[in-house]
């Protein structure tokens, strides 16, 4: 369950599109709450794609944005390496 979700200042704005981190609190099935790390991914105002909840480590999250943005990676690929991400 999503409780909060606060977007942190870790993107970079070379390219056209901007990749970002974001962190939300969650409450596990269990009813534990943790801090979870997600990625946006915006052009000018326009959020294009959202991943929430891609990992618990902010710094793995922080070096997966900070990827993107320096390799601007075209949107057409978010969902793909979001995915092999998580392998």
């Amino acid at each position: 369950m999503l409780e909060k979700k606060e977007n942190t200042k870790s993107a970079l704005k070379r390219g056209r599109y901007v990749y970002e981190i974001t962190r939300e609190s969650h409450v596990s099935e269990a009813g534990e709450e943790y801090e979870g790390w997600g990625v946006r991914l915006s052009e000018g105002e326009r959020e294009i794609a959202y991943a929430p909840d891609v990992s618990t480590q902010r710094e793995r999250v922080s070096k997966l944005v900070e990827g993107c943005n320096e390799g601007e990676l075209s949107p057409i690929h978010f969902y793909d390496v979001i995915d092999d991400f998580l392998l």
